[in-house]
């Protein structure tokens, strides 16, 4: 009589996670628009972004883009592409596209720009096989650029190239990030460029300006691609003003043995005109390397002069006090703004509004803010993707060298937060020391949790408030566009039905009494082939009481899923809830059915594993269901759930279960002994996944300790779900 309610709660996992998997929804992306001033009229340039094939895995992108699309194989529906705008705000696993070049590209250096890179990307051009690899970058929202040579193209027919995603060491190193489900993503342009042998590399230009000696001096980084022997080389430089020349230098470069090699121009500049917010001035740099072979590159860019001080906590700029008065932006109000394709107008209205700085936090923006904030003169305070990392797992800075370059040569970026929540380890006075050096010249700070241990005597600290960020230098505060604190409609979908909460109560109660007064069958009877109508009945409610329990326990783990509003997680917090979001956007109950069946099985396996430690070696289920007797004060679990609804704290439930579990586990224990069984036994599969989880937690303990030490003692466990 126990086989049918067997297969029928198998069959119920089975459905209820073929159902999620057709409901899940991926979180479609915004395309995310920038828009670059530096003009490059001598690269022939062809842009990537857009439409894109998005897969699972390399071979699955292999087997689409080449077998279906030559051969017309018909491919199944679950292996076809999916759509994916590149830049954007959606993560990928593989992501593939189709161009072509013409002839003109072959006797040119090909190079990929790839920008706005957040996670470790591989390359593949025309394949996914080693040979196929053009490079890799692991990025953390940079410009980034590969290198190679133009043979690898085929000019028969269309090339495809793939992009494969995942996370870098950055994130995987932050707490609990080996765990997080996180994908990488591209938020910023991708194109193909056909170059010169010897270029210049726009993402490392760096200007600043020698007051003693009134001098105006621009690093540049000159890079040969394939050969050295095409030299010598002839830099050429001229910084105008309202289009009119100012001063001009002309550097003649030979071979360092190296592919890459930095240069200096120095411009004499007898008065120069400083950028601030209150007077935006910017200077265009002109660029251009000619060899005597004809090749040739160049570059025109906007540029600035800053002169950025502190002193007792203030910011010196031009020699005057500048009070700071800014606001902080999250990533996803990036996504809207730039997809509205709204920069400067944001910008703009900032400024009207009397705010004069603009904080990113939680990630790095893309060039196209620098530019607009460089034009318009809105100061920009950057920050380092470290945060949440255990001491030992804190990155060399040198990672960050990327990030660096590209704010060099905006005037606009005024202060870097080099790390947040860091405790206080030698090895984080040691990051900070390194990164301090690096950027050099900037604003730097540390942001803290108000009771966490800091080292502040490498850099200042700033404690992270609910307001936003303040401090002698003046004070910054979340930036709200009227609907960030909105719920959404996912985020109240549980909260709103609050009546099936009492409903669940009541058929816990009926089911509890159907129990109490069904007849009290005795283990003998799990194995009576034709049981009594009467024991029957109670078998039957016996197992409904254990889809009861269970359904609870998923209702109670399901519950903070649903009513966890993703819009109030402040953005220093910079994690990727993509995936709640996704949970959200599912039926409850069937997220609900989802976990309640699953801990059914774990149940059966429990149980299953023990039943030979019983008389007759009975079977899974009977023993699970005779087991369930001892049950019966989940009713009081019940009337925790529903106390939340009017105040209680969304663990009184969990705590509850706990609780009397520990209360009646002699009374369980003492039904397994007269039964002459080895309660025992039912500890097997616990004590497998305690041990497995102890172990996981011994080999991270550097993020326990970390959650422990800094994490737990800021966070209120007094809020509540509903």
């Amino acid at each position: 009589m126990f086989k049918r309610f067997t297969v029928i709660l198998v069959s119920m996992f089975i459905i209820a996670a073929l159902a999620v998997s057709i409901c899940w929804e991926n979180t479609p992306g915004v395309e995310l628009y920038s828009d670059n001033p530096v003009t490059k009229p001598y690269r022939i340039a062809q842009d990537l972004g857009g439409k894109w094939n998005s897969y699972s895995s390399l071979r699955q992108a292999l087997t689409y883009e080449n077998e279906a699309m030559d051969n017309m194989i018909d491919v199944l529906d679950l292996n076809q592409a999916k759509d994916l705008i590149i830049p954007s705000s959606q993560g990928f696993d593989v992501a593939a596209k189709k161009f072509s070049v013409t002839g003109k590209w072959s006797y040119k250096t090909a190079q990929l720009v790839l920008e706005g890179v957040n996670g470790k990307v591989s390359v593949f051009l025309n394949g996914i096989d080693d040979v196929n690899l053009i490079g890799e970058v692991e990025g953390n929202g940079g410009v980034y650029i590969l290198n190679f040579p133009a043979s690898r193209f085929d000019f028969s027919k269309e090339n495809t190239l793939y992009l494969k995603a995942e996370k870098n060491s950055v994130q995987q190193n932050r707490i609990f990030g080996w765990l997080w489900p996180e994908q990488g993503k591209i938020t910023g342009q991708v194109r193909l460029e056909a170059v010169s042998e010897t270029t210049i590399d726009l993402s490392s230009i760096a200007v600043s300006y020698d007051s003693a000696k009134k001098q105006v001096k621009a690093r540049v980084k000159i890079k040969h691609h394939d050969m050295l022997e095409q030299g010598p080389w002839v830099l050429n430089g001229a910084l105008t003003a309202n289009q009119q020349k100012l001063a001009e230098c002309v550097l003649p470069l030979s071979t360092n043995g190296k592919f890459e090699q930095d240069a200096e121009l120095v411009f004499q500049v007898p008065t120069a005109h400083s950028w601030s917010p209150e007077d935006p001035f910017l200077y265009e740099l002109n660029l251009n390397i000619t060899n005597n072979r004809g090749g040739y590159d160049s570059l025109q860019l906007p540029v600035g002069i800053r002169q950025l001080g502190t002193a007792n906590g203030k910011w010196i700029m031009n020699g005057t006090a500048l009070d700071v008065r800014g606001q902080i932006i999250s990533q996803e109000q990036d996504y809207t703004i730039r997809n509205q394709r709204q920069t400067e107008t944001f910008l703009k209205n900032l400024k009207s509004g009397g705010y004069h700085v603009i904080c990113f936090m939680g990630f790095f923006p893309d060039e196209s803010w620098l530019y607009a904030a460089d034009k318009l003169g809105v100061g920009v305070w950057l920050e380092m993707p470290v945060g949440f990392t255990a001491s030992s797992k804190i990155p060399d800075p040198a990672v960050f060298e990327d990030l660096s370059a590209v704010a060099a040569k905006h005037p606009s970026v005024l202060a870097w937060t080099i790390a947040k929540g860091i405790d206080d380890s030698a090895a984080s006075s040691e990051y900070f020391r390194k990164a301090g050096d690096m950027i050099s010249g900037f604003s730097q700070y540390q942001l803290s949790f108000p009771k966490g241990p800091v080292d502040s005597s490498v850099t200042e600290n700033i404690l992270i408030l609910p307001e936003g960020l303040q401090g002698e230098w003046g004070k910054l505060t979340y930036y709200s566009d009227g609907s960030a604190n909105m719920v959404q409609p996912s985020d109240s979908k549980w909260k709103t039905e609050k009546v099936a909460v009492i409903l669940w109560l009541i058929c816990l109660v009926f089911l509890s009494a159907q129990n109490f007064f069904s007849i009290k069958w005795k283990y003998q009877e799990l194995f009576n082939d034709l049981p009594k109508r009467a024991v029957r009945r109670a078998f039957f409610w016996c197992c409904l009481s254990l889809v009861a329990r269970m359904g609870t326990l998923g209702a109670i783990v399901a519950s903070p899923l649903f009513s966890f509003s993703v819009g109030t997680i402040p953005p220093w917090i910079s994690y990727d809830f993509t995936w709640l979001k996704e949970v959200q956007n599912l039926p409850f109950v069937l997220v609900c059915i989802l976990i309640s069946f699953f801990l059914i099985l774990l149940r059966l396996l429990q149980v299953g594993v023990a039943a030979s430690a019983f008389p007759q070696n009975p079977g899974t289920l009977g023993l699970t269901c005779w087991m369930e007797r001892k049950y019966g004060w989940i009713v009081l679990v019940g009337v925790a759930f529903v106390l939340t609804i009017y105040g209680m704290p969304y663990y009184f439930p969990i705590a509850t279960y706990a609780l009397l579990s520990v209360i009646f586990l002699p009374a369980r224990i003492r039904g397994s002994w007269k039964a002459g069984g080895k309660h025992s036994r039912l500890l097997i599969v616990p004590a497998t996944v305690f041990f497995g989880i102890l172990i996981t937690c011994l080999w991270h303990y550097q993020d326990f300790s970390y959650l422990i030490q800094m994490v737990l003692p800021n966070i209120d466990f007094s809020f509540q779900l509903f």
